[in-house]
């Protein structure tokens, strides 16, 4: 699975729905994750912690 181009996505829009969240609930849970999707999750996780990305709920 490639998240790459979610993560992307949610950066740019900094809004971070629920159903991006269960993607890549999913994805870390197969564990097939490369080093670099892996940084980019971490980037998620920083914007949320410091208030960069807004968690949103999809309408």
């Amino acid at each position: 699975m490639n998240i790459e181009p979610t993560i992307y996505q949610i950066l740019v829009s900094r809004k971070f729905t629920s159903s991006d969240r269960e993607m890549l609930k999913s994805a870390l849970l197969e564990g097939t994750l490369t080093d670099s999707e892996y940084d980019l999750m971490d980037r998620l996780f920083y914007g949320v912690r410091h208030g960069l990305l807004m968690l949103a709920d999809q309408v």
